[in-house]
């Protein structure tokens, strides 16, 4: 009686550690790179998006509608409120990919720190991102995300 009892205690023991390793989170250097190729194998290249930069920078705030055909940037338009200074242009605005990018270069950077990011999980681009420079720090949100 007593052996079944501690082999069943070793058991679960082990079980629980077994599990406790499996269901470790993601971490945050990891997720970029995860979700991005995530999102190249949704292979949407058509798409628009309401764009906002947070932190330190002179476009903190402002809000953009950003849309994007074949992955290339194609119409811009400021839906904020107030005089934007300054502005995002076709030239200058960003795609997924680019914001993909900006999270993985801070990954992969010791002097920055990625303090928060969130993907969305159906078509698995970025929603928010924020990331530390010391005392300075930036990000952006994403929203209105529509597949065209």
């Amino acid at each position: 009686m007593y052996k079944v009892i501690n082999l069943k205690k070793e058991f679960i023991f082990s079980l629980s550690l077994l599990l406790s390793g499996c269901n470790s989170s993601i971490s945050t250097e990891d997720k970029g790179e995860i979700y991005q190729k995530k999102w190249l194998d949704k292979n949407i290249q058509s798409y628009s998006f309401n764009y906002k930069e947070t932190g330190f920078t002179p476009i903190a705030g402002d809000k953009w509608e950003i849309q994007v055909a074949d992955g290339k940037v194609i119409y811009v338009n400021y839906v904020g409120s107030g005089n934007p200074d300054p502005s995002l242009n076709q030239d200058s605005a960003p795609t997924i990919d680019l914001l993909f990018k900006r999270i993985i270069d801070c990954e992969d950077k010791s002097s920055c720190k990625v303090t928060l990011v969130e993907f969305d999980q159906i078509n698995f681009h970025p929603v928010q991102y924020h990331a530390s420079y010391g005392v300075e720090g930036e990000g952006f949100q994403v929203s209105h995300f529509i597949v065209q």
